[in-house]
């Protein structure tokens, strides 16, 4: 197995939003978040795009484990949402949202999306968090890509990078 990188959007504080689009084949695919900060300190949502557009409809099924560092383990799960959750991320110098998707069955017009999900950033302080668990976007259609983005639409993305690989065998 080796990952072939197809995609890439890099937040430099001009845009609300980072899209990689280039999803084409059956193959597994995965998406690498590295420290994408808001501006102000706010929650980070994430949608599947069709045809390069963000499908805001209330069709994401989510279920996961927050993992943290400074507390109790606890659950978190939803029907019927119109987003991926990824819970707060600190805009001070040293958080930024980090993590791995793996995306299955997006090219796919006959099943539903389906996201693997883990997590992490730094919240404040020595607050770190992270999320285990997956995300199915439960409408039978296509997906191209994915796009992440600030709670606050008015928010820009002042730093990170969304990288799209695909898995090849």
């Amino acid at each position: 197995m080796k990952l072939i990188q197809v995609n890439k959007a890099v937040a430099d504080n001009t845009s609300q939003q980072l899209n990689v689009t280039g999803i084409d084949t059956d193959d597994t695919y995965f998406i690498v978040m590295e420290n994408i900060k808001p501006t102000v300190t706010q929650a980070m949502y994430g949608r599947v795009l069709k045809g390069g557009t963000q499908d805001s409809s209330a069709n994401m099924d989510y279920a996961y484990k927050n993992l943290k560092a400074y507390g109790a383990f606890s659950d978190t799960y939803f029907n019927n949402g119109s987003k991926v959750n990824f819970g707060t991320v600190g805009a001070e110098d040293n958080r930024g949202l980090n993590g791995v998707l793996a995306l299955y069955n997006f090219n796919n017009p006959n099943e539903y999306s389906t996201i693997q999900q883990k997590t992490h950033q730094l919240i404040s302080g020595t607050s770190l968090f992270g999320q285990v668990g997956g995300n199915t976007h439960t409408v039978s259609s296509a997906s191209n890509g994915f796009s992440i983005y600030a709670d606050f639409g008015a928010t820009n993305l002042a730093t990170g990078t969304l990288i799209l690989y695909k898995e090849v065998i």
